[in-house]
């Protein structure tokens, strides 16, 4: 069974994670995650084999979407998640994507 301290320490390492992606998504700008997203989202459709069902608007969006779960599984590991407008920030971004489009395609798969 956990007990409380490791519940609170696991608690705290997560939010202290998250606040730390929404102060860098502040600072990247809206127009910078478009960019990012759209390219991110495109390249893991383009991975996954995705890119013949997805437009534009998915591809920002997935790509978004990636940059929050990239980096929260880079903090996870020990490195660093999105941090600005350069290439890895998009490196993460596209990990992420590529690991949201590999969980929708097994679920997908299921049905």
């Amino acid at each position: 069974m956990y007990d409380c301290n490791s519940i609170l320490k696991l608690a705290l390492f997560l939010f202290s994670n998250i606040k730390n992606e929404i102060k860098e998504t502040l600072e990247m700008g809206v127009m910078g995650w478009i960019i990012i997203g759209a390219i991110a989202g495109w390249i893991a459709s383009m991975f996954t084999r995705n890119d013949k069902q997805m437009g534009a608007g998915l591809n920002i969006i997935v790509g978004i979407i990636g940059g929050f779960i990239g980096g929260f599984v880079m903090n996870l590991i020990g490195g660093s998640g999105i941090t600005g407008f350069n290439v890895w920030s998009l490196l993460v971004a596209t990990v992420g994507a590529v690991i949201l489009l590999m969980i929708v395609n097994a679920l997908k798969r299921k049905r």
